[in-house]
């Protein structure tokens, strides 16, 4: 079986309160709670419920907007980065190759 790291952080509920105690902090994310959960083998649920008993609370990060250049395609708004295909497609490939559509 695989073993993996843990940030002493994540280990228990008590360690990530001592945790944000120590680095003055009000809050914590979701994929805290998550890192939690899998480390002490309980439900997101139940360590989100746990967290916020000791007056924490649950923020989700904004995504911050991405500037563009000038010189920036107005019609290409998506990007591999992003996850999305580009407006061109991956690579060489055309977007109708990438999604099997065939011209007839």
């Amino acid at each position: 079986m695989k073993t993996v790291d843990i940030a002493p952080e994540f280990e228990s509920v008590e360690a990530f309160v001592q945790y944000c105690l120590d680095d003055e902090r009000d809050s914590f994310t979701p994929g805290d709670a998550q890192r939690i959960a899998q480390s002490i083998g309980s439900t997101i649920v139940a360590v989100t419920t746990e967290l916020r008993s000791y007056g924490l609370r649950c923020v989700i990060n904004p995504k911050r907007p991405e500037s563009r250049g000038f010189s920036a395609n107005d019609h290409d708004k998506y990007s591999e980065k992003n996850g999305f295909i580009s407006g061109t497609g991956i690579g060489g490939t055309s977007r109708h190759m990438v999604s099997h559509w065939q011209p007839t």
